[in-house]
């Protein structure tokens, strides 16, 4: 990655004042941003949505790269054309790193024609700017958060398909869903995508809508799937289905509980005890 993004945390920065990068055509350099959750819709318009593996686990991506991303994000003068842009990008030269830690800053992003921002006031505490900037990466780690949590569901179901690596960051193992691999789901497995508000699906519709800006060929081919995805298990013909209907059911004895994990004595001797109480 360029000497663009060599952050360091704010207190140990020289700066005085800060300003936002002028251009964005670093954007191959950056190649992939996290998204909050309430950017994930908003975002598959512009940008490939996918699943980036690292060290601690699933994270939602918008992908920028040039390589892999046909959609026209900058203008001649390397300006950020689409009306709406990801948190992660508005905060620079910041970068969050935990929803209560202080940011960390690349001094190399701030740029010296643009408008000058005082990292703290005369209270000592962030500037108006800079106390926006906080506020927004925190928004952005705890939705980042709760997408990376429903992407583990994605990960377990396994409907995700790899793309090739970029040449200029080979370790970056990064992943959009496959819609071949979800129509195989049986009816159990798509309820189980359903949880958090069913956020797994969001992000999985986010995925597959947004591959209308993925370059062609950036998908790696789709291993060959298991049997248990295409069928079920054949059932041995001699086997049949233990069926017991409702009469046969009551036709079973009732006997009180007498195992060591339940006593009906000390229940009982314990609602006498609340009644007298009351």
């Amino acid at each position: 990655m360029s000497n663009l993004f060599e952050f360091r945390p704010v207190a140990q920065s020289t700066l005085r004042r800060w300003s936002r990068p002028a251009r964005f055509d670093f954007l191959d350099d950056l190649a992939f941003v996290p998204i909050a959750d309430t950017e994930l819709l908003h975002l598959s318009h512009y940008a490939p949505i996918g699943i980036r593996l690292g060290r601690h686990g699933p994270e939602v991506v918008a992908i920028l790269h040039s390589e892999l991303n046909i959609g026209r994000l900058l203008g001649k003068e390397g300006r950020w054309l689409p009306p709406y842009a990801p948190y992660a990008l508005r905060c620079l030269p910041f970068r969050g790193v935990g929803p209560e830690a202080m940011p960390e800053i690349a001094e190399a992003l701030c740029s010296a024609e643009g408008e000058q921002f005082p990292l703290l006031g005369e209270d000592g505490q962030p500037g108006k700017d800079y106390a926006y900037v906080i506020e927004m990466l925190r928004r952005l780690a705890r939705g980042s958060l709760r997408l990376a949590n429903a992407a583990k569901l994605l990960l377990a179901a396994d409907c995700l398909v790899a793309l090739y690596p970029l040449e200029s960051q080979p370790e970056a193992m990064v992943y959009v869903v496959s819609e071949t691999l979800l129509q195989r789901f049986s009816g159990a497995q798509a309820a189980a995508l359903t949880t958090d508000s069913n956020l797994p699906y969001e992000i999985a519709a986010a995925s597959l809508f947004s591959q209308r800006l993925l370059r062609r060929g950036a998908v790696q081919d789709l291993p060959t799937p298991a049997p248990s995805r295409m069928v079920a298990p054949a059932m041995d013909q001699g086997h049949r289905p233990m069926i017991q209907d409702f009469q046969g059911s009551f036709e079973e004895p009732l006997m009180m509980d007498d195992s060591t994990l339940f006593s009906i004595d000390d229940f009982l001797e314990f609602s006498d005890k609340a009644d007298e109480r009351s």
